[in-house]
């Protein structure tokens, strides 16, 4: 847990990930009794943990992007988070495929955590296959679950990519880099969570205008890490 601001957030965030943990950024007292109430629930709802994705594109077809940014393990597979019921953990992957004119598999998606209470290597594997479709890609309707997820990973990408500039000197390139989250906002479905990262968008760009530069880097990396695992914010104090 970082209190207030002065704290080191790369190492935090760093031993969050290397020991199948989280860390927050904590602003006021107010947060902590929702942080440790959700992080006591988690502890009893973990049902999986050393877990890894394999993604295995079938022939012909190839990974494009995994826009969660996710670590990866010796073996190649991507690590994710501990498995906690009732909290999903949203991976999006873009794949680079050609045209077909039957059905058939495109790529096999293969989960695999140890289970505590047992202390057994467990595994599931499922199969994308997608059928031939008579419509025009462009035509077809678009999934507002899948473009929001896309659009909150995007926008999570360009903030990181927005705090590297800033330690380097370039805050020209951070406010491009804000301008680039913008626009995926301004382009994604109107939804909820949308708005939501609106308002967590506005608020790191009126630090960076403001030339608080601690605090841009705090929110932007905390608010970053935490779509890419997932997890909502945390509630405002």
């Amino acid at each position: 847990m970082g209190l207030g601001d002065d704290y080191n957030e790369d190492l935090l965030e760093a031993m969050a990930r290397s020991g199948d943990g989280n860390y927050y950024y904590i602003e006021s007292p107010k947060q902590l009794p929702d942080i440790f109430q959700t992080e006591l629930k988690g502890l009893m709802a973990t049902f999986g943990n050393t877990v890894s994705l394999g993604i295995e594109p079938q022939d012909g077809v190839t990974v494009a992007d995994v826009l969660n940014d996710l670590d990866r393990l010796p073996s190649g597979l991507l690590k994710l988070p501990n498995l906690i019921a009732g909290m999903p953990i949203i991976v999006v992957v873009r794949l680079n495929m050609q045209p077909t004119a039957q059905e058939r598999e495109f790529c096999r998606f293969r989960l695999a955590w140890n289970d505590p209470g047992q202390g057994e290597r467990r595994e599931a594997t499922t199969p994308l296959s997608l059928p031939v479709m008579a419509a025009t890609w462009e035509s077809l309707a678009p999934n507002m679950e899948v473009q929001e997820r896309a659009a909150l990973l995007l926008i999570a990408r360009s903030k990181k990519a927005a705090t590297l500039c800033l330690e380097q000197g370039n805050l020209e390139g951070a406010v491009r880099c804000l301008k680039e989250a913008r626009a995926i906002l301004a382009s994604a479905p109107d939804t909820p969570e949308m708005r939501r990262e609106a308002q967590a968008l506005a608020e790191i760009e009126a630090y960076i205008e403001s030339g608080d530069r601690i605090k841009f880097l705090k929110h932007a990396k905390y608010q970053a890490h935490m779509r890419r695992r997932s997890q909502p914010y945390p509630k405002n104090p």
